[in-house]
């Protein structure tokens, strides 16, 4: 389990109500943990005493934990809503808590950024709806539709006025497909399978680059002396490519340079709680600030 600083000294209430609970028994596994891989897991396991979060990177999730509060008071009298459920699976209890089910939909709140729904449909988002509606299926719940209804903390009115694609109110409301019952309880024993492995000794090796949130090295097209690349210049995966790129759009009043721009792993870099302790992370042993790996 983390610790929890507050290295900003917010107020002592948001401090208190952020602690991290204990697990109820060493077997239970939430279903938000069948989203992450075994190395995170092994992390979590092993680290959890050296793992720190501070109550700053949790606000948002304060705020998430308020809107399912609020929620689950004005929800409809027959909706089985916030309920815990237990199902046991390969000598692990898979434990958790949908939002809401009510006449076969189940639905999921999210407070989260514009930018999740622009890149389309989230893999861990669809996994946990999933999975709740095949622990539904166990206590005879039958799920028939799921739905993500997200208010988005970051909206702005001024570009909804202007981009066709940009939501027209801070809420958005979409279908995530449903997937066969039998494939759904696969993916869980898969992951259990790894878990279990964790649990026998095995130590698991780097997080795919999908999961990390690796952005490639890139080299980008710029006019020379300023800052921001060429309209289309700015994500080459060789140089070549950008220099023939610069090649023409160069002229008498254009001169061009190629700036090459380090990758990274996003998730590495800031966002997961086991970056401190990974081996694999590459900052880990780095004094980062504001995100500059430089």
């Amino acid at each position: 389990m983390a610790n929890l600083t507050n290295i900003y000294n917010i107020p002592e209430e948001i401090f208190r109500v952020l602690q991290p609970r204990a697990r109820k028994n060493e077997n239970d596994v939430y279903a938000t943990e069948l989203t992450q891989t075994d190395l995170v897991y092994y992390l979590k396991r092993k680290y959890g005493d050296e793992i720190y979060e501070d109550v700053s990177e949790m606000l948002f999730a304060l705020l998430g934990s308020a809107v399912h509060y609020i929620l689950d008071k004005g929800a409809n009298k027959n909706a089985l809503t916030e309920e815990r459920l237990v199902v046991p699976v390969l000598g692990y209890n898979v434990v958790m808590r949908p939002d809401n089910w009510l006449d076969g939909v189940l639905s999921d709140w999210k407070v989260t950024r514009v930018y999740a729904f622009l890149l389309g449909e989230k893999k861990e988002w669809a996994m946990q709806l999933n999975t709740y509606a095949w622990g539904l299926e166990q206590y005879g719940f039958a799920t028939e539709r799921l739905v993500i209804n997200a208010i988005l903390r970051d909206w702005l009115r001024s570009k909804a006025k202007y981009d066709r694609q940009y939501p027209p109110i801070p809420f958005v409301s979409v279908d995530y497909p449903l997937w066969p019952l039998e494939e759904t309880e696969g993916l869980i024993r898969d992951k259990l399978i790894q878990f279990k492995a964790v649990d026998g000794g095995n130590v698991p090796g780097a997080c795919p680059d999908e999961y990390r949130w690796h952005k490639p090295d890139t080299f980008a097209v710029k006019k020379k002396g300023t800052k921001r690349a060429l309209p289309g210049g700015a994500k080459f995966r060789t140089r070549e490519d950008a220099e023939a790129f610069a090649a023409g759009k160069e002229g008498p009043k254009m001169k061009c340079e190629i700036e090459f721009r380090k990758g990274e792993y996003s998730r590495c870099l800031e966002f997961c709680p086991c970056r401190s302790v990974c081996p694999h992370n590459p900052y880990r042993n780095s004094e980062v600030e504001n995100g500059d790996n430089n």
